[in-house]
């Protein structure tokens, strides 16, 4: 940042101060989804630290797209989906959601490709809020939904996805007496 403060361009600066604040997310963002499985709970202050990241990069990006003709790249549009992921994984308020999928609506305007991300990120978010299915079937539903949209969604997003709906399956499962909680998981 000391760089940066030594620029005398305000453009410039802004390009790069922009860049930190993308990279240090991107770098929150893959600490959380690494420790997601972390029974112990360490990674609970980097929830706060995250959810404050966020919202200043969201904010960020739809400034950009409302002042700059909605002049955003498809590595945003795919970060943006990787936050909205997230977003939806700790069932965090729907207002940010909603900015994640304009923000991705404004994106698809230029590259087609994030129009389909953002469908899927609304089925994704259907699934997950259902509580009528069981680990297995939202797994194979979320597929077969992918598969109609004709969408790719990179393999480590989708494998987070899948993890997020066997968590989900795994918290609403009661632990019986004196068996552990793996014991209960579904098979998928």
């Amino acid at each position: 940042m000391d760089r940066i403060g030594a620029i005398k361009a305000v453009s410039a600066k802004e390009t790069m101060v922009r860049g930190v604040v993308a990279m240090s997310s991107k770098l929150i963002l893959q600490m959380l989804q690494a420790g997601a499985a972390d029974p112990t709970g360490s990674f609970n202050h980097l929830y706060i630290t995250a959810d404050l990241e966020f919202d200043t990069l969201i904010d960020s990006y739809q400034w950009r797209a409302e002042t700059d003709n909605g002049i955003l790249t498809a590595i945003e549009g795919f970060h943006v989906f990787s936050i909205a992921i997230y977003n939806i994984s700790r069932r965090n308020s729907d207002y940010r959601l909603r900015k994640c999928t304009d923000i991705l609506t404004t994106i698809s305007q230029r590259f087609s490709g994030i129009r389909g991300l953002r469908n899927a990120l609304y089925r994704f978010n259907d699934l997950v809020t259902d509580d009528r299915m069981s680990a297995e079937l939202k797994i194979l539903q979320l597929d077969h939904e992918l598969q109609r949209l004709d969408v790719t969604v990179p393999t480590r997003h989708h494998n987070h996805m899948r993890s997020i709906l066997v968590q989900l399956a795994e918290d609403q499962q009661p632990v019986p007496q004196g068996r552990g909680r793996r014991e209960t998981l579904p098979s998928i």
